[in-house]
């Protein structure tokens, strides 16, 4: 047997043993009237009045029991949770406003798109640590490696165009972030993996061989995946003032943008990752079955014991008391004259 509030054991022990004195000082003080009357006499009232307070002390004991929660532990088992390190490198860029998804009928850009996918996919794992950063012609993190997948999300949902100052894809810089973000981890030697999602439009290639060689020395597998349509689209501008989408122009020319796969293809081969393009929301589910064989580490373990309440015993105890008190007799009075 277990007591679950066991620290409240000297308020329960205080409260029984005040119930107890105050039945006792009840009982001496009706013997204490009954010897010095000699007015009345109690006819079969002893066994009464001892059943009464009887279940009167059932009824405290079982209450003070009830009060500490007894338990029976029938099952003790250790639960054990592991997982990797993961950053997202998020490209925020203005070639990801191009409407190049469909959902219910309706157009949906790159990036709504990208974050859909980002949420379903931490969701799917909730024992890894993940960072986000976001990039477009420079980086920051967004969010640490963290195990709050909460606080992830919130910042993920918060982030958009508007975060980076300098316009473009510099995919170098943003690796460079990742990796110094995934390679936090203390002493404790954690899988990792970065997952980069991006259309690659105007990617700024300068030394971006030589930053994805410094992952495959780390052992870090750059999962690309390529977000966009292979056939030029433009990029959605404004709204003006009739609802119509104004798109960018440059010397009066619509400006396309489309999918530049090479390096992101070139970044995977190098760190032993893969590269996919995601041409819909389904496709966007390939990166689990890449990510999911990374060696994975134990994050935390926990241990816990599976008790059964048994707060229905004291309980019953104290429902036998209370019919023994209210159906045990006092007795009846009986007048006695003097002669």
């Amino acid at each position: 047997m277990y007591f679950e509030n066991i620290q409240y054991l000297p308020i329960i022990l205080l409260f029984w043993g005040g119930g107890v004195l105050v039945l006792l000082y009840l009982l001496r003080r009706e013997n204490q009237t009954t010897s010095l009357s000699q007015m009345s006499s109690r006819e079969d009232s002893k066994v009464g009045r001892n059943l009464k307070y009887t279940g009167l002390v059932i009824i405290i004991t079982a209450m003070s029991l009830a009060l500490l929660e007894p338990q029976i532990l029938d099952q003790k088992y250790t639960k054990t949770k592991s997982g990797i390190d993961i950053v997202i490198a998020l490209d925020v860029s203005n070639s990801m406003r191009a409407l190049d998804f469909s959902t219910q009928n309706q157009k949906v850009d790159r990036l709504t798109m990208a974050k859909a996918f980002i949420t379903e996919f931490v969701a799917n794992h909730p024992y890894d640590r993940f960072s986000l950063v976001v990039f477009a012609g420079e980086s920051f993190v967004v969010s640490p490696l963290t195990l709050d997948h909460q606080l992830f999300l919130t910042a993920l949902h918060q982030s958009g165009y508007r975060d980076v100052g300098i316009q473009g894809t510099d995919l170098s810089e943003a690796l460079k972030e990742s990796i110094r973000r995934v390679s936090i981890g203390g002493e404790v030697k954690r899988g990792k993996a970065i997952l980069l999602i991006t259309d690659g439009d105007e990617t700024m290639t300068g030394g971006l061989q030589e930053v994805a060689q410094v992952a495959a020395q780390k052992s870090i597998p750059i999962i690309s995946l390529g977000i966009g349509s292979k056939i030029g689209v433009p990029i959605p501008e404004r709204i003006d003032a009739f609802g119509n989408i104004q798109y960018k122009k440059y010397r009066g020319e619509t400006v396309l943008t489309k999918i530049n796969e090479k390096p992101l293809k070139e970044i995977a081969k190098i760190t032993n990752g893969k590269y996919f393009h995601a041409k819909e929301v389904s496709d966007l589910t390939k990166a689990e079955a890449i990510i999911n064989p990374i060696s994975k580490t134990m994050l935390y373990q926990t241990g816990k014991i599976h008790a059964s309440p048994q707060f229905q015993i004291p309980i019953s105890g104290a429902l036998i008391g209370f019919l023994l008190w209210a159906v045990a007799p006092l007795g009846r009075l009986k007048s006695r004259k003097k002669r």
